[in-house]
């Protein structure tokens, strides 16, 4: 857990390939913005099976990266982000560089955006009665292969334009009305619910 009063900033220290490498969770708590500055995102570089929480007043800005790590002499392949819970009072921004980006929940009062070079996939299994993965007014999702899966949407709630694009196929229930902007499954279909 990393706790500040102001932000939580990425110093793009040269030669390292993340701000927080861990095998285990992280916890972040910023009553500023967590990020490198305005446009360049704060580095992670977490186990697959690690989940990732943020509490944050301002701005989220966080990339998965791609690269391999060895902590204390124990090998980890990097790939999936796991979020399990992100609270944002400005927009959010997550990137999987490789892998999947799945969700428990996303909650902010303004814009998401999200990417992943394979998948973005629902935490919860729970088709019977959907918790909202991402609660958000614009949402702007961008997936390599799926976004959510056939037995099991991705939930989303967004009170402004919904934009996704999936190098596959998307399966996205809108709990609420979705307003649709582009939507977009490249080699497969689309599956939207309400």
């Amino acid at each position: 857990r990393l706790q500040a009063v102001g932000s939580i900033v990425d110093q793009l220290v040269g030669g390292t390939a993340a701000a927080i490498s861990t095998f285990g969770g992280v916890n972040l708590i910023s009553g500023g913005f967590i990020a490198a500055n305005a446009i360049d995102p704060l580095r992670l570089q977490l186990a697959p099976t690690s989940p990732f929480s943020a509490e944050v007043t301002g701005l989220l800005n966080v990339v998965q990266v791609s690269t391999d790590t060895t902590i204390n002499g124990v090998f980890r392949s990097i790939s999936d982000l796991f979020v399990s819970q992100v609270n944002a009072g400005e927009d959010v921004k997550i990137v999987v560089q490789q892998g999947d980006l799945v969700i428990g929940t996303i909650a902010t009062a303004t814009d998401a955006i999200l990417e992943a070079q394979r998948s973005i996939l629902d935490a919860f299994d729970d088709a019977a009665s959907p918790v909202s993965n991402i609660t958000a007014v614009d949402v702007t999702m961008t997936a390599g292969t799926n976004i959510g899966a056939l037995g099991n949407f991705l939930d989303v709630q967004s009170s402004g334009k919904l934009n996704a694009t999936a190098g596959t196929s998307l399966f996205i229930h809108g709990i609420g009305s979705l307003n649709l902007d582009r939507i977009q499954a490249t080699t497969g279909d689309v599956y939207l619910s309400t």
